[in-house]
């Protein structure tokens, strides 16, 4: 699955937070390429844009920089 595809599909199945009164705070950590990362961008933009309640905290993290972020973060306890 594209990363593209991937972000997307998170971020519709979080609109549905949009609909409580507190502000919402997702965080996106994927492996986008570099390449790839400025359309994560964009379509983060547009889904602030259609849900101005919910703020994405977008953590790309390119090549294997993903797979030792989330093996550091299983490893401290905080996944």
């Amino acid at each position: 699955m594209s990363s593209f595809l991937f972000i997307f599909s998170v971020l519709v199945a979080s609109a549905q937070l949009a609909a409580t009164e507190k502000p919402v705070t997702l965080r996106l950590v994927d492996w986008a390429g570099i390449e790839e990362i400025p359309l994560d961008e964009q379509a983060i933009a547009e889904f602030k844009k259609l849900h101005p309640g919910i703020d994405i905290l977008y953590e790309p993290n390119p090549g294997r920089q993903y797979e030792e972020k989330v093996l550091s973060s299983l490893a401290a306890d905080d996944p």
